[in-house]
């Protein structure tokens, strides 16, 4: 039995995941940090933190979603009209990047601070970390570098995410009508074309050639051209 403690007196480790090959376990903890352990001595030999300002690495690059304002004409009427009425795309920001965060109510239980979302890629290159303070970015580390490739800053709060397992993309939603794919080339936004769908879950299929997206009461599936 081996036992790892980051640090004492005071909240610790708040999410755990291991890499596919299993040789390596992301810890992510309350003091907004994720140290990366192996399997062999248990050590940890590397650690992310979560600044509010992003400025290093310079290659990192900094995705903002943006809405634009569309004429409603030809959507039809109603509520539909309202949730398309609003297009998203990135715009990549330069350096340094002041990222949104919350301040939360540290006196209450289970306060929404440090990493609770820890993520790899299926060829494990990638780790994905979202920090619960900074509840619209979605950090990308490249793990045969160990740094910092990619910041993904969303209107609204990350509600889930998923690799592809085949391929190396990340899928997120924040809860509204798009869908949002991260790959190394670059990021993107899909519109969902379905009135009032509100993606609060998603999930890839295991050939990576779709993924399933769930509302309140539906859900829809999404394919891939050309994947």
């Amino acid at each position: 039995t081996t036992k790892y403690q980051a640090y004492e007196n005071a909240l610790g480790i708040k999410s755990l995941s291991w890499c596919p090959s299993g040789q390596l376990l992301a810890v992510g903890s309350y003091d907004q940090s994720v140290r990366i352990l192996n399997h062999i001595t248990w050590a940890p030999f590397a650690q992310f933190s979560h600044p509010q300002t992003l400025t290093a690495p310079l290659s990192v690059v900094a995705y903002l979603e943006v809405q634009d304002r569309q004429n409603p004409g030809g959507l039809g009427s109603g509520e539909g009209v309202t949730l398309q009425a609003y297009r998203s795309r990135y715009s990549v920001c330069s350096l340094p990047q002041a990222l949104p965060a919350t301040k939360p109510a540290v006196d209450k239980p289970n306060p929404k601070l440090g990493v609770g979302t820890v993520s790899w890629s299926g060829d494990n290159k990638y780790l994905l970390t979202r920090n619960d303070n900074m509840p619209t970015s979605a950090w990308i580390w490249d793990m045969t570098r160990l740094e910092l490739v990619a910041v993904l800053m969303q209107t609204d709060p990350i509600k889930s995410v998923d690799w592809d397992p085949v391929h190396t993309r990340l899928a997120l939603c924040t809860g509204g009508s798009k869908v949002f794919l991260w790959a190394p080339e670059g990021a993107s936004c899909v519109h969902i074309p379905l009135p009032n769908f509100q993606c609060s879950q998603l999930q890839w299929n295991p050939t990576g050639t779709a993924f399933v997206l769930t509302d309140q009461d539906t859900f829809c599936c999404a394919f891939l051209g050309g994947a």
